[in-house]
């Protein structure tokens, strides 16, 4: 991957999170391209999406997204947020770099079949 491609990835990325909440695709395919350290990578992940999902906020807001339901769910699944965010911790700190790369690819291959199925039952 060439760094001139990162805007692009990260417009992307944007787009489809905003539109589908399917933005991980394209930056993801970036950051693995350019071969970032495993703690790198995560941390690159973590504040990309940070940023994203505040950005989404006011728009989301304005079109009514947050209503009960969807603030009671995201209520009921925080805990299970912590809990995997925690699992990925301990996790981070026990894989090799390699290990990580085969499962990220890996998850990638499954999530972009996953959305290439839905996308062709319209």
């Amino acid at each position: 991957m060439k760094p001139w491609m990162a805007p692009f990835a990260g417009a992307l990325s944007g787009f489809t999170s905003f539109v589908a909440h399917a933005g991980g695709l394209p930056v993801q395919v970036f950051l693995l391209g350019i071969k970032l350290d495993k703690t790198v990578y995560i941390a690159t992940t973590v504040g990309f999406f940070t940023m994203i999902n505040y950005i989404k906020f006011a728009p989301y807001a304005a079109i009514g997204f947050f209503t009960e339901t969807t603030l009671l769910t995201s209520a009921v699944l925080a805990p299970l947020a912590v809990l995997c965010m925690a699992l990925g911790v301990r996790l981070h700190d026990t894989v090799n770099q390699k290990t990580f790369y085969r499962v990220c690819y890996t998850m990638l291959l499954v999530v972009g079949l996953k959305l290439l199925a839905d996308g062709l039952e319209f």
